[in-house]
C-alpha cells in the first residue's frame, strides 16, 4: 500500500470518529435538557388579584312617624358584602347616633307602650343580613347615611322621601289604646269659651301629596297648635287665622296637612267632623308663647268672619 493511501484512510477514520462524537454529545445535550425541563415545576401565568371592597346594600326600608314619639325612625333590612365581622353596633348615622347605643330611644319606645321585640332586630350571619332600627331626629332630613369606623370606606344612604307609616298598631302592646278624643275628653272647651287649644309634637304632622302620605318636615323651633271648636254648626270653614300675643297672624294649614291623630277641619264643618281640628305652625324659638293668650278668626264659606276666644287645655 502506498504511503499516501495510508494517510487518507487515517484521515477518514479520524473524521468519522469526530462525527460520531459530535452526534453522541448532541444526543446527551438533548437528553439532559429534556430531563431538566421535566423536573422543573410548571410556572403558571400571573393573575391579577382584585381586592374585595366592603359594602352595604339596602334591601328594604320603612319610615315611621308616631305622634307620641319625639323622633322618626327607619326599620331597614340591609345586606353586608365583604365585611364578615360587621355588626349593627359598628354603624353610625349621619346625625352621630351609634346603632350600638340605642338605649335612650328604646326606653322612650317602650314607655309609650310599644313592643320593642316586634321590630325584629336581627343579625343573620350565614347570609350576613342586618335588620336595623335607625332613629331620625331632624324632621327636615330627606336622607340618612350610615357609616362605620371599623370599615372606613363603608357608606349607605337611605332616602327619607318615602311613604310615612303613621299607624302605630304594628308595634302597639295590648295595653296600648290609641286615644280618640271625644267631646267629653280634656280637650273639650268649657262653656264660656269658643274653642280649646292644645299643642302637638312637631313630628305629628303628615301631608297628602298626589295621593301619597309623606312626612311634614318642620324646623326644631316650630310648635304645632291644634284648635277644636266648640259649636257644632254646619257652616263650612274655609280659612282660619291664629292671632298670637307677639302680634303675628298665623294662617291655618291647608286641608292637605293633618295630624296623625286628628283630621284637618279646613273645608269641613264641625257638625260633619266634630273631632277635626285647625292646625297652626307657630315659630317660637324660646317657647314663650302662651296658647291661652291667643285669639282665633275663622272664615266660613258664606263669607262670614268670626273672632273667638278660647282656653288652653291638656291633650
Amino acid at each position: 500500500m502506498k504511503k499516501n493511501e495510508i494517510y487518507v484512510e487515517d484521515d477518514m477514520k479520524l473524521l468519522r470518529n469526530i462525527l460520531v462524537g459530535m452526534l453522541v454529545l448532541a444526543f446527551l445535550g438533548v437528553a439532559i435538557y429534556l430531563g431538566l425541563k421535566q423536573g422543573r415545576p410548571e410556572q403558571k401565568p400571573e393573575t391579577s388579584v382584585t381586592e374585595e371592597v366592603a359594602g352595604l346594600k339596602l334591601k328594604k326600608a320603612s319610615l315611621y312617624q308616631f305622634e307620641d314619639l319625639n323622633y322618626r325612625f327607619v326599620i331597614a333590612d340591609i345586606e353586608v358584602d365583604h365585611a364578615d365581622t360587621l355588626q349593627a353596633k359598628d354603624l353610625i348615622t349621619s346625625e352621630g347616633i351609634s346603632l350600638g347605643k340605642l338605649e335612650k330611644y328604646k326606653n322612650t319606645f317602650i314607655a309609650k307602650d310599644y313592643d320593642w321585640n316586634k321590630i325584629g332586630l336581627k343579625e343573620i350571619q350565614q347570609s350576613h343580613l342586618l335588620r336595623l332600627f335607625i332613629p331620625v331626629l331632624d324632621s327636615k332630613l330627606t336622607k340618612i347615611t350610615l357609616t362605620s369606623e371599623k370599615y372606613k370606606d363603608l357608606s349607605l344612604n337611605i332616602d327619607l322621601n318615602i311613604k310615612v307609616i303613621t299607624d302605630n298598631k304594628e308595634f302597639a302592646t295590648t295595653a296600648k289604646v290609641a286615644p280618640t278624643p271625644t267631646p267629653e275628653t280634656a280637650v273639650t272647651p268649657t262653656d264660656n269659651t269658643n274653642y280649646a287649644i292644645f299643642e302637638l309634637p312637631n313630628t305629628a304632622l303628615a301631608q297628602q301629596i298626589d295621593g301619597s302620605e309623606v312626612g311634614y318636615s318642620l324646623p326644631s323651633h316650630a310648635r304645632v297648635f291644634a284648635v277644636r271648636l266648640k259649636e257644632a254648626n254646619s257652616k263650612k270653614i274655609i280659612s282660619a287665622v291664629l292671632n298670637v300675643p307677639t302680634g303675628e297672624r298665623v294662617n291655618a294649614e291647608d286641608a292637605s296637612v293633618y295630624s296623625v291623630r286628628y283630621a284637618n277641619l279646613i273645608n269641613q264643618s264641625v257638625a260633619d267632623n266634630p273631632n277635626a281640628v285647625l292646625l297652626f305652625i307657630v315659630l317660637d324659638q324660646d317657647r314663650t308663647i302662651e296658647m291661652g293668650n291667643c285669639s282665633l278668626t275663622i272664615t266660613y264659606d258664606s263669607g262670614e268672619s268670626v273672632e273667638m276666644n278660647g282656653e288652653e287645655v291638656t291633650q
